[in-house]
Formats: structure tokens, C-alpha cells, sequence
């Protein structure tokens, strides 16, 4: 998002081992954090919605505010159900049940609902709208960690087989982002702050 609105930032990364020590400096112990004129501001949703208002990508009128608020939480849904499975502490075979149903049944739903959005908007280009929102910087944040991922990207991309006007979206966004600094592969994804 503040790469996209041209503002000038830092990103800075902290390294595993360097966690420990840094985490007391964070009111939430958590990041990411986003810190501005000597203030912190934590939660991931929180800052993307301050960012979106700030640099024009949260629309003011009400049901365009609600469907990208709608897509934003969808987003979310799917990221909730990678992580019930793939940072579970469960028995393998659970956690590969739960992995056979996230794909085989919550991600063809989740692009189906993100598929049907982005049919019914004036422009295939924005999941809102005629330009970017706070919903395509969730979705191509998700892209990011998610579809592209060498261990899980196929399975994503079958799904997408059945969702080609969200596939195309994806197809076009990524290619015309710049790169993030998190991908050591050199792909055009962006991060989504």
C-alpha cells in the first residue's frame, strides 16, 4: 500500500534471534507495527485501515466501504484456515485431514465469494471500484504468502481453475507490482503494506 501511494518509508525486519530482546519495546509484544512522528501503532488490520483512509484506498461511500471491509474479512478467512492446519500442533494425520478440507472445500467457496465480487464490480481490474482499495493489498497480501508459496501454491492454483476472472485479476496485479523485498524468488508480488 505505501509503496503503491509513493510514500517514502523504511521497512525494517527483525531477525528471529533478534526477537527476544526487542519484543518489551511493543505495547502489544506482537508485530507488525507501524511507527510514525514518535508513535506506535500495532494490529495489522488497524494500520491498514489508518493507511487506506490516509492514502485514498478506503472509500467513503457505505456500500462501496462495506464490500471492501466484506473482501478484506474473506481474506482473512482464508488465511485463518491455512493456519489452523499449517502451524497446528496436531497429529500429522489431523493436520493432513484439516489441510485435505481447507482446500477441497473452504478455498473453492472463498474464490467463489472473491470470484463473484469481482464479476459484479464495474472494473475487473479492482475487487471495489475503479482503482486499488484496502481489499486488493489484503488479497494480494494473502497471494503473496499463500498462492505463490512452493510448498502450497498448486493447491491453490487448482482451485483458481474455477474462479478465472479472479485468476485473471491475480495474474495482472502480480505482474504489474513491484517486487516485495520479502521474495527471495524475485517474483512481481507485492507486500501488502
Amino acid at each position: 500500500l505505501l509503496r503503491h501511494a509513493k510514500v517514502d518509508f523504511e521497512d525494517v525486519r527483525i531477525k528471529y534471534e533478534e526477537w527476544p530482546a526487542m519484543k518489551e519495546k511493543f505495547s502489544l509484544k506482537q508485530v507488525p507495527v507501524l511507527e510514525c512522528c514518535g508513535k506506535q501503532y500495532p494490529q495489522t488490520d488497524a494500520i491498514m485501515h489508518m493507511l487506506s483512509l490516509k492514502h485514498g484506498y478506503l472509500p467513503l461511500d457505505p456500500e462501496k466501504m462495506y464490500k471492501v471491509t466484506f473482501l478484506t474479512g474473506t481474506v482473512k478467512d482464508l488465511f485463518e484456515g491455512f493456519v489452523k492446519f499449517y502451524y497446528s500442533k496436531l497429529p500429522e494425520e489431523k493436520k493432513k485431514k484439516m489441510e485435505e478440507e481447507y482446500f477441497d472445500k473452504t478455498i473453492p467457496v472463498i474464490f467463489g465469494i472473491i470470484e463473484k465480487r469481482l464479476l459484479e464490480n464495474s472494473s475487473k481490474e479492482y475487487l471495489v471500484g475503479t482503482q486499488y482499495t484496502m481489499a486488493d493489498f489484503f488479497l494480494l497480501g494473502a497471494a503473496k504468502w499463500l498462492i505463490v508459496s512452493p510448498d502450497q501454491g498448486k493447491k491453490y492454483e487448482k482451485a483458481l481453475t474455477a474462479a478465472p476472472t479472479l485468476m485473471a485479476y491475480l495474474k495482472t496485479c502480480l505482474l504489474y507490482t513491484s517486487p516485495s523485498p520479502r521474495d527471495q524468488r524475485g517474483s512481481r508480488m507485492p507486500s501488502s503494506a
